[in-house]
């Protein structure tokens, strides 16, 4: 099983970057490789909340569920996934400054049909890091540009 895990700085409060990672439909904006999310038991993050889920690796498509099993909200949301690509995600959520500091741990197994194509299996998980860095980026980019129009509408009152 292969570990990817990653920490950066949202200049955006925990609540909000909380509350825009946890809806579900959400996540395919965010998350680089991700083509979509479906069928999901809720709207929001919560524990037990389901959903089927199509991701593209290498030019190679999977798709698999996802079942969030532990969320507290603001603080940690734990999911896992079945089907083309087993894994667990952890998302950790903590109060730094006036921002957030979020750290995202994820275990995965590489598919097999993936490695009978590419037999680098250490090509494939710099690959997955590079998109998790990507799909992180584009998290704090949304959280942090949705933060700045309260305060941009405040100042044009």
């Amino acid at each position: 099983m292969a570990r990817i895990e990653r920490t950066v700085h949202i200049d955006a409060p925990v609540e909000a970057v909380f509350e825009y990672s946890a809806k579900v439909a959400s996540i395919p904006e965010w998350y680089t490789s991700l083509l979509e999310v479906r069928n999901a038991s809720a709207p929001r993050a919560a524990t037990g909340v389901t959903y089927e889920w199509s991701f593209k690796m290498i030019g190679a498509r999977f798709d698999g569920t996802a079942e969030y099993t532990q969320v507290i909200p603001n603080e940690r949301s734990k999911s896992r996934t079945e089907g083309g690509i087993p894994s667990q995600w952890d998302f950790a959520y903590e109060r730094d400054g006036g921002g957030t500091k979020l750290t995202v741990s994820v275990d995965y197994t590489v598919p097999g049909k993936l490695l009978g194509k590419i037999a680098d299996k250490l090509f494939i998980e710099r690959r997955n890091a590079s998109d998790l860095e990507h799909s992180i980026a584009n998290l704090k980019a949304h959280c942090e540009a949705m933060a700045k129009v309260p305060a941009q509408a405040a100042v044009a009152r």
